[in-house]
């Protein structure tokens, strides 16, 4: 990713390793014969460990932190003023509303 004008805001692997959740919009360049990424954005990219595309998810607000639960069920993704849990499906699981201020980052306890 040396020579990407705009790499990722992160990247998060699952704690089994099965996972990589990158952020930003997805381009294709022939020139790079892959994919670059543009960020910050309020798309979350979804991947199996092994590169594969398993979908892209889209917020209201640019994504600052993602993290997956120890049991890797679900993920946690902050947005804005809020987090929000969903499952690899896209599920939504629950939404964490009401904070003040943006949320940067947080962590999750076993």
């Amino acid at each position: 990713m040396d020579n990407v004008e705009f790499p990722p805001l992160f990247v998060t692997f699952s704690n089994n390793d099965k996972y990589i959740v990158t952020s930003g919009k997805l381009l294709t360049s022939p020139k790079l014969d892959g994919i670059i990424f543009s960020s910050p954005e309020n798309l979350l990219n979804l991947w199996t460990i092994d590169g594969k595309y398993i979908r892209s998810i889209t917020y209201e607000d640019d994504i600052r932190s993602v993290k997956f639960s120890p049991d890797n069920s679900f993920f946690l993704t902050s947005a804005g003023f809020n987090v929000f849990a969903k499952d690899t499906a896209d599920r939504n699981i629950y939404a964490y509303t009401g904070h003040t201020g943006d949320i940067t980052s947080f962590d999750i306890s076993k």
